[in-house]
């Protein structure tokens, strides 16, 4: 067999050089996410640290003395349990001494507020971080070479600006596509996420892609925006300890990523992404024919195939809550709707023709518009009329039985129009086991007592539900007794 010629073997050994492999990095696997959190907040140390703790998962903490910081111990973390972090094995990453926005303006601060937040970490025991997260997402790609100067190899930021800021949606990170200092968030963490929105980031996460998560508090009372409640996100947790996801802190990549590897153009890639994008952001609310007033309602969106979709809210103070049930023994029989707060709302959708339906309890006539989803489509204004006002005539409405958590009820008795609701906060099925006790009811502490949710809608807690149909192994018709 003659040799192979000399440009042949320089080729081949480039290329080997230049594999994972030769330099010295950890093949990609697929289901790889990267933890992190931002803002210092106390729930990371009280909340996320024995979660992830129990469940085997790395993470990093991004620390800022921004917003409360030093006075406000409530909701912020002290340095003795950042270190505490660090000395149980999380990375300690840097977010800005004040928190600040990093723009064309702000270069000239950058590097102060990087150095006093790496000044805080030495005094502490500390190492200097090698992670960065852009505070608030704010990004511009002049702050590459000076965090690059500052040794950082990694810096995260949010989903932005392929995606609007407000979806709480990214990308996977592409290594040697994306830019080791502009690594984009697959997701984004938002109030009303559900575990739909959780899987559809961490999804992402396959042939070279890794999902690079992005938190704040669980929950954080501060900025209510971002906010996690603790049994969501141990219900995401859950969810990548159950499927067998390698979860890691940012500066993990280096184990499968060349932090030298770097694009010539560093937005490319967002452009790239953007011109993918088909979903149309839907905008709207709801309103009293005439007065014009907001109205919290119940809506429903339906689209092509019989998909369903559920708006969010677009105000920082408004709710959505989502309703899906479908019965087991015949599936096309369903109840898909999301009870909004009286704020702005909005939903993504895929171009195409959707049919809105909205209802505010059984004193104004049901809504329904077919609306044709398509680039350049204007907010939606969804007039209810009402047809009575049955408190001003000293009637009442009651739901005396429904299994509602109670944190939803201040948006659903308004949603309903409901003026009176009794959740069951005890429930059993099993005669010998008494109603606290059975696992079926809601956690947390129940004072006996009304709560008033406006002038005309109130809730009481204290109800509890025995729905026993065999005692002694014996059948029996007496049906369900409510307390």
């Amino acid at each position: 067999m003659p040799p192979l010629p000399r440009s042949l073997l320089l080729a081949c050994l480039a290329l080997f050089l230049g594999s994972p492999r030769a330099r010295g990095l950890e093949a990609l696997p697929d289901r790889l996410v990267v933890l992190t959190f931002d803002d210092s907040v106390s729930s990371h140390y009280t909340v996320v640290r024995p979660t992830l703790k129990r469940l085997g998962f790395n993470a990093t903490f991004f620390i800022s003395e921004g917003f409360t910081f030093r006075t406000n111990k409530h909701d912020y973390m002290t340095w003795e349990q950042i270190r505490g972090l660090h000395d149980e094995g999380f990375e300690i990453g840097n977010h800005t001494r004040d928190h600040m926005g990093v723009s064309r303006d702000s270069l000239g601060r950058l590097r102060e507020q990087v150095e006093g937040i790496n000044a805080r970490c030495l005094e502490h025991g500390i190492p200097r971080p090698t992670s960065f997260a852009y505070p608030g997402n704010a990004i511009t790609p002049e702050a590459i070479p000076i965090l690059r100067d500052l040794g950082f190899r990694f810096a995260r930021r949010g989903g932005a600006p392929e995606h609007p800021y407000d979806w709480g949606r990214g990308f996977a990170y592409e290594p040697g596509i994306d830019h080791p200092l502009l690594i984009p968030s697959a997701g984004d963490a938002r109030p009303d996420w559900t575990l739909e929105d959780f899987q559809r980031a961490v999804r992402q996460a396959r042939q070279g892609r890794i999902a690079v998560l992005q938190f704040h508090g669980t929950p954080d009372n501060e900025h209510p925006w971002v906010n996690t409640r603790r049994e969501r996100f141990e219900e995401f947790m859950e969810y990548l300890h159950t499927n067998q996801f390698t979860v890691i802190a940012l500066r993990d990549l280096a184990r499968y990523v060349d932090p030298g590897r770097e694009p010539a153009d560093p937005l490319k890639v967002v452009e790239v992404r953007r011109s993918t994008l088909a979903e149309v952001m839907v905008r709207g609310e709801v309103v009293e024919a005439g007065s014009g007033k907001a109205l919290p309602s119940r809506l429903y969106i339906e689209g092509p195939g019989g998909s369903w979709h559920f708006p969010v809210s677009a105000s920082p103070d408004g709710s959505a809550l989502r309703y899906e049930r479908r019965n087991g023994a015949n599936t096309n029989s369903v109840e898909m709707h999301t009870t909004l707060s009286a704020h702005p709302f909005r939903v993504e959708l895929p171009p195409g023709r959707y049919t809105f339906t909205v209802e505010r309890g059984k004193e104004y006539f049901p809504l329904r518009r077919e609306v044709v989803v398509a680039s350049g489509l204007g907010p939606l204004r969804l007039e209810l009329r009402r047809w009575v006002d049955m408190a001003a005539e000293g009637w009442f409405s009651g739901d005396a039985h429904n299994h509602r958590d109670p944190s939803d009820l201040p948006n659903v008795t308004l949603a309903e129009d409901v003026n009176v609701a009794l959740p069951m906060v005890d429930w059993t099925t099993t005669s010998t086991l008494p109603p606290s006790e059975s696992g079926l009811g809601f956690r947390g502490r129940f004072d006996a007592g009304v709560v008033a949710v406006d002038a005309t809608h109130v809730w009481a807690s204290r109800n509890t539900e025995y729905e026993i149909f065999r005692t002694g192994a014996a059948a029996h018709t007496l049906g369900a007794l409510l307390v």
